[in-house]
């Protein structure tokens, strides 16, 4: 009996204390409750709903996949078209290459006969052969030079007896010579080339200076 007195006012004192005790944790294995009837789904709490994602429309899927096979065109287009160029610049390089090749041989084969009287002008003059017949193969390698030049538009200018044109000439020395009028070529010191109406190289030329005036060579005495 007084058990039951005790039990019955420890009770009290705890309602009297200010409230509720803090129910048991549950025994193991036991089923945990899950969220009490009208609790506010997660996101609820800050004000905002979490709604289930919006199907997309047919149309819009169909027009995404037509895109994505559009870009994946243009860019194996893309792909082509730099291997079709690093194959054009690879073609190219080998014909100029080829190109480069024929115009030297062109041009050394040109040359081979020039080649011919040079030699034996040299061995004219080693075995002490009189002037003229080396001179006559002297003047045959000029003859063959000025042909193979002639071949490819190259042609030497022709300056003795003409007047000084600085597009053309350049003048190394300057003479007074009687009966020529100033400025005439009187001698050509270096052959001038031209490329059919290009210069290739000037001529270099000694042309006639004017005569001076009276007067001009000497040198007058101090004022009075």
């Amino acid at each position: 009996m007084s058990r039951s007195k005790d039990s019955k006012s420890r009770a009290e004192t705890r309602e009297s204390a200010g409230g509720r005790t803090a129910d048991p944790p549950p025994a193991p294995g036991a089923a945990t409750a899950g969220p009490a009837e009208g609790t506010p789904p997660l996101g609820a709490a800050a004000g905002g709903t979490i709604s289930p994602p919006e199907p997309v429309a047919p149309e819009a899927l169909a027009q995404l996949k037509e895109q994505a096979a559009k870009a994946e065109e243009y860019l194996d287009l893309a792909k082509r078209a730099r291997a079709d160029f690093l194959n054009y610049q690879d073609r190219m390089r080998r014909e100029l290459e080829a190109r480069g090749r024929i115009v030297v041989e062109g041009f050394v084969r040109e040359f081979l006969p020039a080649l011919d009287p040079l030699r034996d002008a040299i061995r004219a003059g080693r075995s002490g052969i009189e002037g003229a017949t080396l001179l006559h193969g002297v003047e045959l390698i000029e003859k063959e030079l000025l042909r193979i030049f002639a071949k490819s538009g190259v042609t030497p200018m022709e300056c003795l007896g003409k007047k000084f044109d600085p597009r053309y000439h350049e003048v190394v020395s300057m003479e007074e010579r009687d009966g020529m009028e100033p400025g005439t070529i009187l001698e050509e010191v270096g052959r001038g080339w031209m490329l059919q109406d290009r210069v290739l190289r000037a001529a270099s030329v000694v042309i006639s200076s004017p005569k001076p005036r009276a007067g001009d060579g000497g040198g007058g005495g101090a004022p009075g």
